[in-house]
């Protein structure tokens, strides 16, 4: 299996620092990009990292400042929505809400593979991502 450049988009600095740690156990880890809002994860997915990587797949928060995890997915939507999508990353919306309207949106997104509440255990992200 090739390795996969993940991008974690969270506001919160201590769950960023906790799942980095439990991706870099993974031994199909890429590169790991950061972002701390939806705005910036769109750059990253559009234009790729300072490295010009861009990730295969994406750890998403819902609720954050600036561009929720919600407003990103609908983004990608109105972009990609109807036509072909360049190569777009799968989506695993990891949240702490336990919204079912939440779940509902999300999972009907095409680009959302995964909808996983917060926490989660390091052994259960590394078996969702070995199916991608």
């Amino acid at each position: 299996m090739s390795k996969k450049n993940l991008l974690i988009v969270d506001d919160d600095s201590d769950y960023v620092y906790v799942v980095k740690r439990c991706l870099q156990k993974w031994p199909n880890v890429g590169e790991i990009m950061i972002a701390e809002n939806g705005k910036v994860a769109l750059d990253i997915i559009e234009n790729g990292d300072s490295n010009r990587s861009r990730p295969d797949i994406v750890l998403l928060d819902l609720n954050m400042p600036v561009m929720s995890g919600e407003e990103l997915l609908d983004e990608l939507d109105q972009k990609w929505g109807t036509e072909a999508a360049p190569k777009t990353p799968e989506i695993f919306v990891i949240t702490s809400s336990d919204s079912p309207r939440d779940r509902a949106r999300s999972e009907s997104n095409r680009f959302v593979r995964r909808f996983l509440m917060k926490p989660v255990a390091c052994a259960t992200l590394h078996e969702h991502l070995h199916a991608c």
